[in-house]
């Protein structure tokens, strides 16, 4: 019987293929990972150079867009299909 999942014989660790769907969606979830990782550190930057200069917070930087999300996935897509 083929093993399911993650099974640790000894030395070797078979896994399942992931579909690619699984694929897409795994690259997807990263890409808004990352970008949401940046716009957070942007904002906590922003806020402390709001503090530094005593000023009140305004003009946050924007959220990412899907359009954004979808981009970047693209972009980590090809750079894992380039040979």
């Amino acid at each position: 019987m083929p093993p399911t999942g993650d099974t640790n014989t000894g030395a070797r660790t078979h896994k399942m293929a992931q579909s690619g769907y699984d694929i897409r969606y795994n690259i997807l979830r990263d890409a808004r990972d990352m970008l949401f990782q940046e716009w957070s550190m942007k904002c906590e930057t922003h806020r402390r150079n709001c503090d530094l200069a005593k000023k009140q917070i305004e003009n946050m930087p924007e959220a990412p867009s899907v359009d954004d999300i979808i981009a970047r996935a693209e972009d980590l897509y090809d750079f894992v299909c380039r040979k």
